[in-house]
């Protein structure tokens, strides 16, 4: 396992920490349900909505991990993985492809509207 994400791990054992990652989780998806449709097309395969894409990448910006530590950290905390709603871990390479797919200025602008929030509803 690479140390950072073992470091991205243990931060997030404490308990404060944990809570305001979750809130601000919340708050990424709440945003996110704002500013995105939940599904691309109504063929997709639905195992993850937009907004639970875009709201993970807002939580992997706000904390500065890597999309891989981002995959370790969904798969292993079951506390933003509830807050997420999610039934499983997308792994990196789904992430990279949403981000991709975004249409240019959306990430920034739901990354503004989810640190408003945040910090609204503390």
């Amino acid at each position: 396992m690479n140390w950072a994400v073992c470091g991205v791990i243990m931060t997030l054992a404490a308990s404060s920490a944990e809570r305001s990652v979750v809130r601000f989780t919340r708050a990424a998806l709440a945003a996110a349900h704002a500013v995105l449709r939940v599904y691309r097309t109504p063929f997709s395969k639905r195992r993850f909505t937009q907004p639970q894409l875009l709201a993970i990448l807002c939580l992997r910006s706000q904390y500065g991990w890597s999309l891989r530590a981002t995959e370790l950290v969904l798969q292993r905390d079951r506390e933003i993985a509830a807050a997420l709603a999610l039934r499983e871990a997308p792994d990196h390479t789904t992430l990279y492809r949403f981000g991709g797919r975004l249409p240019p200025g959306e990430f920034e602008r739901a990354l503004r509207a989810t640190r408003a929030y945040a910090r609204d509803h503390k």
